[in-house]
């Protein structure tokens, strides 16, 4: 379940996935489905090639899920 309290995100901030689904509240499942869907959009880290959630990405998707 997504949290009900606004994502504390640093303005121009990346997160890992793990980072990501602990500011929102959700598992890492549940944040794979998100993404598949095109829901909530990663940017790849171009040193690791993983997935990174921009704090603005995880703002908006909490505005629209809420």
């Amino acid at each position: 379940m997504l949290t009900a309290f606004p994502p504390k995100v640093e303005p121009g901030a990346r997160y890992n996935t793990g980072q990501a689904c602990e500011i929102l509240g959700i598992c890492r499942n549940t944040m794979r489905k998100f993404v598949k869907s095109g829901q909530i959009r990663p940017k790849a880290d171009k040193g690791t090639f993983r997935n990174m959630f921009e704090a603005k990405e995880l703002t908006r998707f909490w505005q629209e899920r809420i």
